[in-house]
């Protein structure tokens, strides 16, 4: 029988899907988080939009998600995207993120985006905690050489790449959680040196 306190349950609100029901508006973003704790998440990940409902990484409109979120779910951390789906440029990414006056408690960093070391270490420097996303074996490898792992809050792999979750989930001191409609949830806890070189 698992060991239910290494459970960690993350709702991820809304993104890139174009569903009726994913949450666009802060005061929907909001609703959805109080909800989602309700029902026992212990942090919520979201994406922030603007008023024409495109995602943006703009600061008044990621501020504004932040301020709704934490107005009902004051003490629930919140992660919020840095994807270069929403800006692609690195250099335009990090000029709009380094403007930010609010900061989420988390960001998820896609490991294998140009740009993104240096995004991490700037959300770092901020007292921002980073969640790494790893899309495939190289991104691990790149992940760990870049000095990041022993920084990071905690390691996201997709359900889409199971020979990743396989070999981290067979390091010693990683746990893993396959959840049914999202990703394999990681807790980063231990050396990832071995994989760097594997």
């Amino acid at each position: 029988m698992a060991d239910l306190r290494t459970i960690f349950l993350q709702a991820a609100l809304n993104g890139d899907r174009i569903h009726p029901a994913a949450p666009r508006t802060p005061t929907a973003i909001a609703e959805a988080a109080r909800a989602a704790v309700d029902a026992g998440a212990q942090s919520v990940h979201v994406h922030a939009f603007d008023d024409a409902g495109r995602e943006t990484l703009d600061g008044g409109a990621c501020a504004k998600a932040l301020r709704a979120i934490r107005a009902l779910c004051p003490v629930t951390p919140i992660s919020l995207t840095t994807s270069a789906a929403i800006v692609g440029d690195p250099g335009k990414r990090f000029s709009i993120v380094e403007a930010w006056e609010e900061m989420p408690d988390l960001i998820t960093a896609n490991q294998g985006e140009p740009g993104i070391v240096e995004l991490c270490e700037l959300l770092l420097s901020r007292g921002v905690a980073i969640e790494a996303g790893l899309l495939n074996v190289e991104d691990a490898r790149t992940f760990v050489r870049s000095g990041l792992a022993g920084r990071c809050h905690r390691v996201l792999s997709s359900r889409s790449t199971p020979i990743l979750t396989l070999r981290f989930s067979m390091l010693p001191g990683w746990k893993t959680l396959s959840c049914p409609q999202g990703s394999h949830l990681i807790r980063y806890t231990t050396d990832m040196e071995s994989l760097a070189s594997s």
